[in-house]
């Protein structure tokens, strides 16, 4: 046999294996965390696209929020709030059309309810009462809704007789995203006012 036809020896193949699987077993820890950081990105980003659909369409519905045809209301739209819920009559912008739309935390949700105008202001809001259920947001945390009146804010539950004077919402949450390894906090806020 020529030395140009010579193989590998079985030394030279182990050291080759070794050098490989040292060279691997260094680097998956860093493959590992740039994989979950790359995760932990991703689904930072699909919690801040889910917060900005709810907020803008909360901010949509506030800003639709009138008094104008509403026979027997007051004047403010602002039917009923406090720190979990704020109801209020509100236009739907595609038929135009009165609405009842509440926005309340529940559980670690936010949800948003709809039903038409009755025609006269509900003596009670059940959600039974109401036509269109969604879930805006998921894994919210100690979120809440603050009222704004002038610069101050409106303490307790709101209801008609108070309402008046609101003339802005402010929704605050935590939302806890990603699976149970990598865990994520985003800190969201919003502040609106309303179409009056």
């Amino acid at each position: 046999m020529s030395s140009s036809e010579r193989g590998f020896t079985v030394v030279e193949v182990l050291v080759c294996m070794t050098l490989s699987l040292t060279l691997m077993l260094g680097v998956a820890p860093l493959w590992i965390s740039l994989q979950s950081a790359a995760v932990a990105a991703q689904e930072s980003a699909i919690a801040h696209g889910a917060w900005r659909v709810a907020s803008a369409r909360l901010e949509r519905d506030l800003r639709g929020a009138t008094t104008e045809g509403a026979t027997g209301l007051g004047p403010n739209p602002l039917l009923q709030a406090a720190t979990t819920e704020v109801v209020f009559v509100t236009r739907d912008p595609r038929t135009g059309a009165l609405e009842i739309v509440e926005w309340e935390v529940a559980g670690s949700s936010l949800m948003r309810r709809r039903r038409p105008w009755p025609g006269l202001p509900p003596t009670a809001l059940s959600h039974g009462a109401f036509s269109d259920h969604k879930t805006m947001l998921e894994g919210v945390s100690s979120g809440s809704f603050t009222l704004v009146s002038g610069d101050s804010t409106v303490a307790g539950s709101t209801y008609p007789e108070k309402a008046p004077g609101v003339d802005m919402v402010r929704f605050a949450a935590t939302i806890i995203g990603g699976s149970p390894a990598g865990r994520h906090r985003l800190g969201v806020a919003s502040e609106m006012s309303f179409g009056w």
